[in-house]
């Protein structure tokens, strides 16, 4: 059974064949219901933890904002942003592009000019990547977010900062 809070589920009811394919490579036979399919992947991540969630994360439908998140320049710069995101605060975020743009247009040593510019391009794609999701329009757009999109978002924050942990602890 579809567990909207679970990322998993979520990318397997976006991406079925490609999770279809995972399965499989993992030793689950085809599943024949929608149903089995869930419970399919809820075992292949029981049974084989992190290496199944981090190709569970290659075949996420937004896998760009996964990415996105778990190579950023640092975690503790990211976070506040994404908590904002996930509130719908896009200003936040736009405020703090115009900040980064004036600092970087000021001129400093080359180190400085690419952190700024690696933050400028962090920010405008979390931006751009919540807009894609939202289909075409960003969370303070609409007067009112739909749950869902709350939830998928959400989801998007919770399963990059599993792919975070998973890389930090493997260090």
């Amino acid at each position: 059974m579809y567990n909207i809070n679970n990322p998993l589920h979520y990318i397997t009811a976006n991406k079925p064949v490609e999770t279809i394919t995972l399965i499989q490579k993992y030793g689950f036979d085809y599943p024949q219901t929608e149903g089995e399919l869930y419970e399919s992947v809820d075992r292949a991540a029981k049974h084989h933890g992190e290496s199944f969630i981090a190709d569970m994360t290659k075949i996420h439908p937004d896998k760009h904002a996964v990415m996105l998140y778990s190579n950023m320049v640092n975690s503790e710069y990211a976070n506040p942003f994404i908590t904002q995101l996930a509130k719908g605060n896009i200003s936040v975020l736009e405020t703090e592009i115009a900040s980064l743009t004036a600092h970087y247009k000021q001129g400093g040593s080359a180190e400085e000019d690419a952190d700024f510019k690696e933050k400028i391009d962090f920010l405008q794609n979390l931006i751009a990547s919540a807009k894609q999701q939202n289909g075409g329009t960003l969370p303070t757009d609409q007067p009112n977010i739909h749950k869902t999109n709350q939830y998928i978002l959400i989801a998007i924050v919770a399963l990059a900062l599993m792919f975070l942990g998973s890389k930090i602890f493997k260090q």
